[in-house]
C-alpha cells in the first residue's frame, strides 16, 4: 500500500460523499418543505383539539354530581369524569427538609433520605494512567483510530447517519 493508492480511494469516497451529501441535501429540503406545507393543518388540529378538551373539561367540572358513581364512564372511547389525583411531593430547600428529617427522624434518615455515591469521570481522566490502574479503572478505544471525516458543512451530520444506518458503524 502506498501513499497514491490511498489518495486515489480519498478520492472515489470524496465523489461518492458528495453525491450521497447531494441528495441528502435534496432529501432535507423535500422534508422541510413537507413540514412546513403540513405544519398549518397540524397546527389547527392542536388547537382544535385543545379547544375541545377545554370545553369538555369545563362541562365536566360543572356537572361533578353526574360522576358520583361511577367516577368515570367511557363514551366514544374517551374515559371522563373524576379521580383521585396522586399530588406530588414539592419543597423549597433540600437542604432545609434533610436537617428537619435528620432533626425530628434520625432512625430514618437512611431510608428517607438518598446518598449517592459514584465515580467521579471528570476528576478521574485528570489521574496518571498508574493511579488509574491502581483503582482497577481501565481506558478504552485511546489507540490509534482511523479518521475519515470530510471537513464540509451542516448536512454532513445526516450523511453520516445515513452511512452510520447502512454501515452499522460509528466514528
Amino acid at each position: 500500500m502506498n501513499i497514491h493508492t490511498i489518495e486515489q480511494l480519498t478520492a472515489e469516497y470524496a465523489a461518492a460523499h458528495r453525491a450521497l451529501a447531494g441528495f441528502a441535501t435534496e432529501l432535507d429540503d423535500e422534508l422541510q418543505h413537507i413540514k412546513r406545507q403540513r405544519r398549518e393543518r397540524l397546527n389547527a388540529l392542536i388547537s382544535q383539539a385543545a379547544d375541545a378538551k377545554l370545553k369538555l373539561k369545563a362541562a365536566i367540572e360543572q356537572a361533578p354530581a353526574l360522576f358520583d358513581k361511577p367516577r368515570t364512564r367511557i363514551l366514544h372511547d374517551i374515559k371522563v369524569g373524576f379521580r383521585k389525583g396522586k399530588g406530588r411531593l414539592k419543597w423549597q430547600s433540600a437542604v432545609g427538609v434533610i436537617n428537619k428529617i435528620k432533626q425530628l427522624f434520625d432512625d430514618e434518615c437512611g431510608v428517607l433520605i438518598k446518598t449517592e455515591e459514584k465515580p467521579n469521570k471528570d476528576a478521574l481522566e485528570k489521574l496518571p494512567t498508574a493511579e488509574l490502574k491502581r483503582l482497577g479503572i481501565t481506558i478504552e478505544g485511546a489507540g490509534d483510530q482511523v479518521v475519515i471525516r470530510p471537513v464540509e458543512g451542516d448536512i454532513d451530520k445526516l450523511v453520516d447517519a445515513l452511512l452510520v444506518d447502512e454501515l452499522g458503524e460509528g466514528e
